[in-house]
């Protein structure tokens, strides 16, 4: 009722309309977007943006992909299939959502904002981790591997972010992204 649109988002009541949206998606910078939405997803320092290192939060990613690679190798047929849905279709559903808000958030900006706010992808992560994690279970070795793998970065990424992004942030650090050379000599 306060954007008198049925999405309740201000970039409707701006006038973007659906056709624009749609127009504006093949204009998107995906491969710049997509990492951003990732990375944001398990770490934004607390919404201070002073991220954690990319090449951690690749790792990371990396390691997920497979497991999800391995969740499609070893996909149950039939009803269990079907069970499973649960799982996986939210995921697809919400990744269908956050194409449309970042083709909406672009047309709306004309062309400034090429990404979706990434914490709307904590979301689906429950479930985008439960069909990952399913991956690992159902494979052999490599299923176990990238499962130990996986929760060790997660663990090291996790501690990390507090020791040395955040207490330092809200220490007085203020020089956003740092380095353990950086903190110790702050």
């Amino acid at each position: 009722m306060l954007y008198k649109n049925l999405s309740g988002r201000l970039e409707e009541a701006q006038g973007v309309t659906l056709a624009r949206v749609f127009g504006s998606l093949a204009s998107i910078p995906w491969l710049k977007s997509v990492p951003f939405m990732a990375r944001g997803a398990f770490c934004m320092g607390n919404s201070s943006f002073t991220d954690f290192s990319v090449g951690a939060m690749n790792a990371l990613l990396l390691l997920l992909g497979v497991a999800n690679v391995l969740y499609c190798r070893t996909a149950p047929r039939g009803s269990r299939r079907l069970g499973e849905a649960f799982l996986w279709a939210p995921v697809l559903l919400f990744a269908a959502a956050m194409i449309y808000v970042t083709g909406s958030s672009y047309s709306s900006t004309k062309g400034l904002a090429i990404v979706a706010s990434p914490w709307y992808v904590q979301a689906v992560m429950p479930p985008f981790l439960c069909v990952a994690l399913l991956g690992c279970q159902r494979s052999e070795r490599l299923g176990k591997w990238t499962a130990a793998a996986t929760v060790l970065l997660s663990g090291y990424i996790l501690a990390c972010t507090y020791t040395v992004k955040l207490i330092p942030l809200y220490g007085g650090f203020s020089q956003g992204r740092s380095t353990l050379r950086d903190i110790v000599h702050w």
